[in-house]
């Protein structure tokens, strides 16, 4: 068996378009996760807003919303700041529109504020609260200087102008906000420290999960495309003749698949290793990450077999590898893997055994728990993919696979 896993990465090593595919996977991995952003989770929340009304009301509610803490506030046109937002540059853009300080002025309730989200944004909701909680304190102050003026004005006590009065009540009601506001927004950050029984634990972050997705399809991918090693040893006949021989059948099998799952731990251990040097992180943070990463593997290779043993060419399994890869990916989360998501979404994705990884993952990472789901997660790829290597191998030796071509 060790000489057919030796001989096969051999001719794997003298085959190029292989070996530019090994290559290319990495390169791919660096170019999405440039384009996803940082690996760490960031200390300061971009936001960026546009002022619209260009009013001493609008001009104070940017102030106080830049100074709170853990924001970043660009300012620009409202193109520009919707650009920011779908281009993931910010969390969110807010636009004040104009009439802004007039419909404050008059206790106007219509909505003088629009918000737009990048599609990824988990922060959003937090941002608009920030926001608005300025906004309410700016129309509280004037709905009680309004109050006074009309009280005043009905019972004739007015002793100064009614706008030095109006004045005086606003300001008044603004000093009520400090040093601390009526209505307080706090924000904890748990961090692994923080959780008990918790060794090892990594805090999460969104481009991480995004990371770690994307090299799940990039492995399913590859291990597809290498499974075409069945189609070629049966087109050459080399099938028939290793079931001819007492246990060859068996060591052919079990040394191929041993060189394809040698491939894509080379695969994963390069994306860990440009992970590390060019964003200055781990993509697996905890080491029970790679035992995890294995047995995916070993589910991908029963996946990959199961569908070489009904392809006729090696044309046909190369046309259906990336849509399985793909569509995979797709349901099992890799996509989506740092959004919440429906139950019912959530379920299907565990269909897949990209789910499965995801779950054991976020699991591990979330609370360091090896047991639970991720002891579930690690069971449920190891039955699968030693029930499809089983059914593959059956339908190879039993249905006399290659025979009859």
């Amino acid at each position: 068996m060790r000489n057919v896993w030796g001989l096969r990465l051999r001719l794997w090593a003298r085959d190029r378009i292989f070996v530019a595919l090994v290559v290319l996977l990495p390169v791919l991995f660096v170019l999405v996760m440039g384009a996803a952003g940082s690996f760490e989770a960031q200390p300061v929340i971009a936001v960026a807003v546009a002022d619209e009304d260009r009013t001493d009301y609008s001009k104070l509610v940017i102030d106080r919303f830049s100074k709170k803490e853990g924001i970043r506030v660009i300012q620009g046109s409202e193109s520009d700041v919707k650009m920011l937002a779908e281009n993931y540059k910010v969390e969110a853009a807010f636009v004040i529109r104009k009439g802004f300080k007039e419909a404050i002025l008059h206790e106007d309730t219509r909505e003088r504020i629009d918000v737009f989200k990048n599609p990824g944004s988990l922060s959003y909701g937090i941002l608009e609260e920030m926001l608005g909680s300025e906004v309410a304190r700016l129309s509280a102050n004037a709905g009680a200087a309004n109050m006074a003026v009309r009280v005043y004005r009905e019972y004739g006590l007015s002793p100064v102008p009614e706008s030095t009065l109006w004045e005086r009540v606003r300001a008044y009601a603004d000093a009520q906000w400090e040093p601390k506001p009526l209505l307080t927004l706090e924000e904890k950050k748990w961090t692994a420290d923080g959780l008990s029984k918790a060794a090892n634990v990594a805090p999460i972050s969104s481009t991480l999960m995004a990371g770690i997705g994307v090299l799940l399809v990039l492995l399913m991918l590859l291990v597809l495309l290498s499974s075409a090693w069945l189609i070629e040893e049966r087109e050459a006949g080399i099938l028939r003749r290793a079931r001819s021989v007492p246990g060859m059948l068996g060591k052919l099998y079990m040394g191929s698949v041993l060189a394809q799952l040698t491939i894509a731990m080379t695969v994963v251990l390069l994306c860990v290793g440009i992970a590390y040097v060019g964003f200055g992180t781990w993509l697996l943070p905890h080491p029970l990450l790679y035992g995890l990463l294995a047995v995916y593997m070993v589910a991908a290779s029963g996946i990959g077999m199961a569908i070489a043993v009904h392809m006729r060419t090696g044309g046909q399994l190369a046309s259906i590898a990336p849509l399985a890869a793909m569509l995979t990916g797709f349901i099992g989360g890799c996509f989506w893997a740092f959004l919440p998501v429906p139950d019912a979404l959530a379920a299907l994705s565990l269909c897949t055994p990209q789910g499965w990884v995801l779950l054991g993952t976020k699991e591990l990472l979330a609370g360091g728990n090896m047991g639970g789901m991720f002891g579930t997660a690690v069971g449920v790829l190891l039955a699968v993919g030693g029930l499809l290597h089983l059914y593959s191998f059956w339908y190879i030796d039993r249905k006399k696979c290659g025979d009859e071509r």
